[in-house]
């Protein structure tokens, strides 16, 4: 998606192991987000795009796969939410009364992982590692580590990280090599795609409002 507006109580929902790039855009988001417990998507490109809050309380919400989200710029009127929320459900309580309790070993199935974020901008000052907080805690720090799963630079040869096969309740036969795979490099997707071929274009300059 690109050199769009959206004013949308959430921007954008990735499942179901959806790709997605989203440059250029303006989004004014003026609502909270709505329950989702769908398979998140596997990756998010988001970059050079300016993201207006009313109010909000979480805005990047990951619940896995792998981001790249750089030089965005963010402006927040009325609250004060951190721009990524990363979260792990396999800390979360698990069914039954009382809740059982699933182990806290890293990794998990599909967590997020080699996720960057970089020059982002809110509301006038530079992005800062504060910027980036887990929602839920203390669980999620087992998962999800600053200069492991996710770093605030560019990809580059000091940000492999070789995650093992995750344990139970992930199956024996759990792709971690390619899921998981190390990222040292990044080149923003083209656009329009080299291969695509004839005369018709994607959606610009749109405009899309929920209705009541």
């Amino acid at each position: 998606m690109r050199h769009n507006t959206f004013d949308l109580s959430k921007f954008v929902g990735l499942n179901f192991g959806a790709i997605w790039m989203i440059h250029g855009n303006q989004a004014y988001w003026t609502g909270n987000q709505a329950t989702d417990n769908a398979r998140g998507g596997i990756l998010l490109e988001l970059y050079n795009n300016t993201i207006t809050v009313n109010q909000g309380y979480r805005i990047i919400y990951l619940r896995g796969g792998r981001t790249v989200a750089y030089d965005n710029t963010f402006t927040f009127l009325n609250s004060s939410p951190p721009i990524v929320s990363p979260t792990e459900e396999e800390g979360y309580p698990g069914d039954g009364s009382p809740a059982t309790t699933r182990p806290l070993v890293w990794p998990a199935e599909d967590q997020v992982n080699n996720s960057f974020f970089w020059n982002n901008t809110i509301d006038g000052r530079a992005q800062a590692s504060t910027d980036i907080v887990n929602w839920q805690t203390p669980q999620d720090n087992t998962f999800i580590r600053l200069n492991r799963d996710y770093f605030l630079r560019p990809p580059n040869s000091t940000t492999a990280t070789n995650y093992p096969r995750p344990g139970s309740p992930s199956l024996p036969n759990y792709p971690a090599s390619t899921f998981y795979a190390p990222v040292t490099s990044y080149t923003a997707f083209q656009y329009p795609h080299p291969l695509r071929s004839g005369g018709s274009t994607s959606p610009q300059h749109l405009r899309i409002i929920p209705g009541p």
